[in-house]
């Protein structure tokens, strides 16, 4: 079921190679670093990872592929632009060929702007903004340790801006890993909270993806089947982490959300989102938690078709509903969803100010790439009413 025109010019892009499966990281990704040819390789992560026994087990198999590497382990959530290029000095200084970046999407993102500093120079804040990288990056593989981010299959990676204080994107096919590795034993030892914040991205993701002003039948077709995973393996994977059928779902639907959105690309959600997690640096996933609900009830009329569609994916029955009934079923059963997560709702759940709120719609307003892709136009006064109605 897709209501987009089919009469329209679109792309199709995606990493060179996507494999994925329980254990397909054990059983692949030596045989990946030796295909390329790989002599040195710098793991990008975090502590967390670190300090959770997937960064030894990736490691041991780079020991056993009989490659040299190196590890980078300082990235921080809602990334400051200055990491990428530490990351890039360390790739030059260390001559290392090939880059994996091992984590959520902080790490992912941290490693493909690292992997294009190395061939292009500069800074990460040279590239804000759309289609500004020249050449290709380095080699990198992605293995999300989350199913939530889909910076696995993106063209985009976000940073926070900390010298204007909003969070920026740099969006280029340059920004594509060249082989995205996913594998739900990876996100096993993911904790509900996580569980539930990363996998409402996901969905979020999917539904601004599908509803999106530039989305296309084949963003549509990942778009709808990634809604029908989270839909079906969301709750249970966050009140079961064990639950491999739950965790498999949640990376297949992750990555679904993730190819469908970096056709079409994300929205108003996220360009509020992105306002106020670099103001109150609030994680990326509550961030889009607590606003998902006001955006799409400013959205809706825009796109009742596929807002019904959703509320059916979602499991809402629309039988003998008017349309625009039928359509605030989709709203209705995001918000149960986030109340069985035990989401934040509000923004005054999550220590939001109400005197802030104008200046966060005026810094709404610095996401036109998200923007441009809002199935109805946002202006400032608009996107002030957005985090009134979410307050």
């Amino acid at each position: 079921y897709s209501c987009t025109s089919i009469n329209k010019i679109s792309g199709f892009r995606v990493p060179k190679e996507i494999l994925y499966g329980p254990g397909v990281v054990k059983n692949e990704l030596g045989n990946v670093l030796k295909k390329f040819g790989a002599k040195k390789v710098l793991v990008v992560t975090d502590s967390g990872i670190a300090k959770s026994g997937i960064l030894d087990s990736v490691t041991g198999i780079i020991q056993d592929a009989k490659i040299e590497f190196e590890v980078f382990k300082d990235v921080q959530p809602e990334p400051p632009m200055d990491i990428p290029g530490k990351i890039a000095d360390i790739v030059v200084g260390q001559k290392c060929d090939a880059l994996i970046g091992l984590g959520g999407g902080s790490s992912m993102d941290c490693t493909k702007g690292a992997s294009i500093l190395v061939t292009n120079g500069g800074h990460i804040k040279d590239y804000f903004g759309t289609n500004l990288i020249k050449k290709p990056g380095i080699f990198k593989i992605l293995i999300p340790t989350t199913s939530g981010t889909g910076s696995e299959v993106t063209n985009v990676g976000v940073f926070d801006n900390t010298e204007l204080g909003v969070k920026l994107g740099v969006q280029s096919p340059y920004m594509i890993g060249d082989v995205a590795i996913i594998d739900p034993f990876m996100t096993l030892s993911c904790p509900p909270k996580v569980t539930a914040s990363t996998g409402i991205d996901a969905l979020i993701h999917a539904i601004e993806g599908y509803t999106s002003r530039d989305a296309t039948t084949m963003s549509d077709m990942f778009g709808i089947e990634a809604i029908t995973l989270i839909s079906d393996a969301l709750r249970i994977a966050y009140a079961d982490g064990s639950n491999i059928e739950a965790r498999t779902k949640m990376s297949l639907g992750s990555l679904y959300a993730g190819i469908c959105f970096s056709q079409s690309g994300c929205a108003g959600v996220h360009a509020c989102a992105l306002a106020l997690g670099s103001m109150y640096h609030i994680p990326h996933g509550i961030s889009n938690a607590v606003l998902l609900s006001s955006v799409m009830r400013f959205n809706y009329i825009s796109t009742i078709k596929k807002y019904i569609h959703i509320a059916q994916l979602l499991g809402e029955n629309t039988d003998n509903l008017s349309k625009r009934d039928a359509a605030l079923l989709a709203i209705k059963a995001v918000e149960d969803l986030m109340t069985d997560l035990s989401l934040p709702r509000k923004l005054k759940d999550v220590g939001v100010k109400e005197e802030d709120l104008p200046l966060l719609a005026k810094n709404t307003m610095e996401g036109k790439r998200l923007l441009a892709h809002n199935p109805r136009t946002i202006t400032e006064k608009d996107a002030l009413t957005i985090f009134k109605n979410a307050y």
